[in-house]
């Protein structure tokens, strides 16, 4: 019985030792199949970016993480600059009215004004957007300090603001308005972009891309 007891021991010893090492075995086979992997990933990965690329007027402009990046120049300074929207994306936005060069040009700072009411900007995010892109470009594309505004006080946050519209001011002024067509209105003093959504991000761009020299 005792003898028994004995083989039946050392018969699971050798299964286990089977085990152990057909484990090892398995352990050595992944390690080594993920060097491998990892190896052929490095060196796909090495490799430069490929990026869409367009050209437009001789501009060239190359889409990485969403947006259209291009070179500018002023002087001995050379910009890189991103825009969301290419000019070919853009170059369709219409433009109506005129703007008075003269007041416009006439300070060496230009008012951003925004509707903050609740019923007139639902979508703040997008209005934030456009803010961002024009006020980022506005220094760099006609050498102007941009001053944000508001065209009420129904917002606490326009409460400390000044209020400028198109219709109270001789002063340049920027108007950013989420909703109506897409579109670009000069009058006197006054620059009214507008659209919905997105749009209003290309009525944006269509005015720089013309401040840079871009797109006539």
């Amino acid at each position: 019985m005792e003898k028994k007891n004995e083989e039946v021991k050392e018969e699971e010893a050798k299964e286990f030792k089977k085990e152990k090492d057909s484990l090892v075995y398995w352990s050595i086979a992944l390690i080594i199949a993920a060097v491998i992997l990892f190896l052929a990933a490095s060196r796909f990965y090495s490799k430069e970016p490929e990026y869409e690329t367009v050209t437009y007027n001789n501009w060239e402009f190359q889409k990485i993480a969403d947006m259209w990046w291009f070179e500018w120049q002023r002087g001995g300074n050379v910009y890189t600059v991103p825009l969301r929207f290419n000019p070919y994306e853009v170059k369709s936005v219409p433009i109506k009215g005129k703007v008075d060069t003269e007041k416009f040009n006439s300070k060496n700072y230009v008012y951003i004004t925004f509707d903050f009411s609740e019923e007139s900007s639902q979508n703040t995010t997008i209005l934030a957007l456009a803010a961002t892109e024009l006020t980022q470009n506005v220094a760099t594309a006609i050498n102007r300090t941009p001053i944000a505004a508001c065209v009420n006080t129904l917002n606490e946050v326009c409460q400390e603001r000044p209020i400028k519209t198109c219709g109270n001011t001789d002063e340049p002024v920027i108007y950013l308005k989420e909703g109506g067509s897409t579109g670009i209105i000069l009058e006197g003093s006054c620059i009214t972009l507008q659209g919905e959504g997105l749009e209003l991000i290309k009525s944006v761009d269509r005015i720089l891309y013309h401040w840079y020299n871009i797109i006539q």
